[in-house]
């Protein structure tokens, strides 16, 4: 009998032992956790928003196509695009809007029916290129092509 007295109580003092380790655990891991929550050390990161941009793609059908990235915001258009490539650019403004008449050394060609056409995300565009905002992750582009109109 004294035996079992003696086992149980070591199994009840290694038990009394655990209890007490695992609460001073969780009561160090609640302290982390409400440290780490706390005003002092909780900061609002405000990083530099990442800079938006956008793909232009100028092919004048005779060489590789010129890729250009560039930054755009809520206001940049098309025509924004064209000229920060820092290409040599020849147009006409009208009532009704813009005409790209060359791109670099590439000049709309009436004889051949070639002109310069422009196309947001593979579609024909539906706006002149000073009225056309481009959005963050648009390509846009700038075609020489044969025109039937």
């Amino acid at each position: 009998m004294q035996k079992i007295d003696r086992n149980l109580k070591i199994l009840i003092g290694i038990g009394l032992i655990s209890i007490i380790g695992i609460g001073i655990l969780g009561i160090n891991t609640q302290l982390e956790i409400e440290k780490l929550c706390s005003a002092e050390s909780f900061q609002v990161r405000t990083e530099t928003p990442i800079e938006e941009k956008a793909l232009l793609i100028i092919d004048d059908g005779k060489v590789n196509p010129q890729r250009f990235e560039t930054k755009v915001d809520e206001q940049t258009t098309v025509f924004d695009l064209l000229k920060q490539t820092g290409m040599t650019l020849d147009y006409t403004e009208y009532d009704i809007g813009i005409f790209i008449n060359s791109i670099g050394d590439v000049q709309n060609n009436e004889e051949e029916k070639k002109n310069w056409m422009y196309y947001v995300n593979g579609e024909s565009a539906k706006q002149g290129v000073g009225k056309q905002v481009v959005k963050p992750g648009d390509k846009i582009e700038f075609r020489f092509e044969k025109v039937d109109w």
